[in-house]
């Protein structure tokens, strides 16, 4: 989901009007509006303040954080979100990781092209898999008590 429209729902699932959201962050109403749009990218500490007022937890609050950095990157370097993505992910891994990827990666640049797709196939059935699994490691949350 886009950032703006997932900070409208999350403002709207509260029940606030947008002129509500803009007295409780003393952020201007037509800026906020540009935000839900998609028509401007707010900073970090925007981004805080709107999660804090509206309640929104830590594990959402990250996600919103990481989809504003995705927006900014992709503006400031004139990338695609998809690119900016994968510059995003590849800031998180350790040194150990971006190093083996390197390697991998220049590896698969010397193999021929029917080898090299192939092995990018299985290369995304392991991960999807991990993926799979690490889901169905994770437990059930329970659900609040009235």
């Amino acid at each position: 989901m886009e950032f703006g429209n997932r900070l409208r729902d999350l403002r709207k699932a509260k029940g606030w009007t947008l002129e509500e959201l803009e007295d409780k962050v003393e952020l201007s109403g037509p800026y906020l509006s540009k935000i839900e749009r998609g028509r401007a990218i707010p900073s970090e500490e925007a981004v805080e303040l709107i999660a804090e007022k509206l309640g929104i937890e830590d594990e959402e609050r990250e996600a919103l954080l990481e989809e504003r950095d995705r927006l900014a990157l992709s503006e400031q370097l004139g990338i695609d979100r998809t690119a900016a993505e994968v510059v995003v992910a590849l800031s998180r891994l350790d040194e150990e990781a971006r190093t083996a990827l390197a390697r991998v990666s220049i590896a698969l640049e010397e193999l021929e092209p029917a080898v090299r797709d192939e092995l990018i196939a299985d290369i995304r059935r392991s991960l999807e898999s991990v993926s799979r699994d690490m889901v169905e490691r994770v437990p059930a949350a329970e659900s609040p008590q009235k």
